[in-house]
């Protein structure tokens, strides 16, 4: 009897001697994850038959457990899964505070189950299991778990040293945890510190080149360049056209991708930011406004999760996108002979009858004003410094022509006759100097001593808007020859466009792009020819039959009022901005 007083004695002094080396191991550890591992290794001790043991915590927000450290794991959905909050031993024991032991775990009916975490047990052959929670103040942090691969493996002395090393090592484990919150809530404060410090760094820098003349473009650089995890960004303006873009080759385009539209209209609604999700990362919009106006957005795509911080930083450079987008720079270009830049910037501007006064200056410089003359409006591509586009048809031009840079746009005032070959003219010089196709629109001038000067100009500039804003990149363009209700579409954005055109033509449009039928080009013809099916049929070279079932299929796809008012007037507005969209080989001329 005295013997087995002396040997329980013994055993029971190993168990708390084991439980001192579990607690000092712990403590001693350096981190989270370390004293986790030597937790496993003090419970593996204790409980020798245990062929798993692992150490997992509870996640702060959810109770959801995740593996910290194990040994014995084979499967991987066991130690990257996780455990819910209330299933499973883990349910149980987090609900009672005390350890939780079973010889069957599949069979046991005595805790809720989840499938996700039967399966994991079944990958990993999981039979016998035992849970001790690590239980500071009350509230379960997390548990100790050793399971077996065989029923009833443990018994009631293994739960009980089990418990007993849960219970001295909990405390620890969380003073660990609570230290690696601290150390990680403090590297986080000097991150953001330190992102703040380089976006002030970065928005001072830039507004010093944008005082100098940087623009749009220099903005967008900066943004990718300077605000961490953004690997592309994209400048609207008003009108949703790009007009920036970064870094150079980005993908981002608001024609073709439907995201961005829904996104910039969103924004533009709304008046303020929106963070959508976008492949890997997330996309966020951030509406650029000077004195209230709506100037357009900034799309900015970050690889990662985006925090206030990155918004602030983003937000801050898009002040100065706004803040290019209503400046009105006066480069120093030299216009060609005596003509005075200044002056020809204030003729294209201007609204109104010229003042005698200016008429005479201009004359002085060798400037008639009523002459005759055609002004065309040349679209810059991104990322391209319009002073070279200017350069190149000032050496490539007549010497006659004044040539200037309005807006990130370059203007030519020629004497040479007619619009459209002005325009073509103008558009292969440019591709003969700089090896770039670009967008040209040309207006004939009307009473330029009333002002017909800046018409012209405006006329050019919105046709070329419009274009931009069907997605041409490219052409040739008088004025004069665009349908006569296209001058009611200025200031147009590009979502708006895209979405007349879906609702009014776009299943027409869809399927010629997987056929032959060419209905878009049937229903052109045949409104010019004033829906007449037999000459319709004469300018298309083809049967009127085969016209007849083109018109059907259209019937079929927008309805049998197609062709009567007020649908018909809508169609032909979409069937001429389609053209326009798409292009024909006389515009690239």
């Amino acid at each position: 009897m005295v013997g087995r007083q002396v040997d329980g004695a013994a055993r029971r002094i190993a168990e708390l001697g084991a439980v001192v080396d579990a607690v000092r191991e712990v403590s001693t550890a350096n981190g989270v994850e370390e004293a986790c591992r030597a937790l496993v290794k003090a419970a593996a001790r204790a409980v020798p038959r245990a062929e798993i043991v692992f150490v997992a915590l509870a996640s702060v927000e959810t109770g959801d457990l995740a593996v910290a450290a194990s040994t014995g794991l084979i499967s991987p959905e066991f130690r990257f899964g996780r455990a819910p909050r209330g299933h499973g031993l883990w349910g149980r024991a987090a609900e009672q505070l005390l350890p939780v032991r079973t010889g069957d775990y599949a069979a046991d009916r005595s805790f809720e189950h989840d499938d996700l975490l039967d399966d994991a047990c079944r990958a990993d052959g999981v039979v016998s299991a035992m849970c001790a929670p690590l239980v500071v103040g009350g509230v379960a942090i997390g548990a100790v778990f050793t399971n077996g691969r065989a029923t009833d493996m443990f018994d009631e002395g293994d739960t009980t040293r089990l418990a007993e090393i849960a219970h001295a090592t909990a405390p620890v484990i969380q003073r660990a945890e609570s230290l690696a919150r601290l150390e990680a809530a403090v590297s986080g404060i000097a991150a953001t510190r330190n992102r703040l410090t380089r976006s002030v760094t970065a928005h001072d820098a830039l507004l010093a080149r944008i005082l100098r003349g940087a623009g749009r473009a220099e903005v967008v650089d900066t943004i990718v360049d300077t605000c961490e995890g953004v690997v592309a960004a994209l400048g609207v303006d008003a009108a949703d056209r790009a007009v920036a873009t970064a870094p150079e080759g980005s993908e981002l385009d608001p024609l073709r991708d439907r995201w961005i539209l829904d996104g910039i209209s969103d924004v533009r609604r709304t008046e303020g930011t929106a963070l959508v999700e976008h492949r890997e990362g997330f996309a966020l919009f951030v509406p650029a406004r000077a004195a209230d106006r709506y100037v357009g957005a900034v799309v900015v795509v970050f690889e990662r999760p985006v925090d206030d911080t990155d918004i602030r930083a983003v937000q801050r450079l898009v002040t100065l996108f706004a803040l290019v987008a209503v400046r009105r720079l006066e480069p120093p270009d030299a216009p060609n002979g005596a003509i005075d830049g200044v002056q020809l910037r204030a003729l294209v501007a201007g609204r109104g009858p010229v003042s005698d006064a200016a008429r005479a200056r201009l004359a002085r410089r060798g400037f008639a004003l009523d002459a005759d003359r055609v002004v065309a409006v040349v679209a810059v591509p991104l990322r391209s410094d319009p002073e070279q586009f200017a350069g190149a048809l000032r050496a490539g031009g007549p010497a006659h022509d004044a040539v200037l840079v309005v807006d990130h746009t370059v203007v030519i005032l020629t004497e040479r006759d007619g619009a459209k070959r002005v325009a073509t003219e103008v558009a292969a010089t440019v591709r003969s100097r700089t090896g770039v196709g670009t967008l040209v629109c040309a207006a004939a001038v009307s009473d330029p001593v009333g002002g017909g000067l800046g018409d012209a100009h405006r006329t050019a500039g919105a046709a070329l808007e419009l274009l931009q804003s069907l997605g041409r990149t490219s052409g040739a363009f008088d004025v004069d020859e665009f349908p006569a209700h296209l001058p009611l579409l200025r200031s147009v954005t590009v979502d708006s466009v895209v979405r007349f055109l879906d609702d009014t033509i776009g299943p027409v449009i869809e399927f010629d792009r997987h056929s032959t039928s060419e209905l878009v080009r049937t229903m052109q013809v045949f409104f010019a020819e004033n829906m007449n099916t037999a000459a319709t049929a004469r300018t298309l070279d083809l049967h009127p039959n085969t016209i007849i079932k083109r018109l059907r299929r259209v019937t079929e796809f927008l309805g049998p009022r197609w062709q009567g008012d007020p649908e018909s007037l809508a169609i032909r507005i979409a069937l001429n901005l389609h053209t326009l969209a798409v292009g024909t080989d006389d515009d690239d001329a």
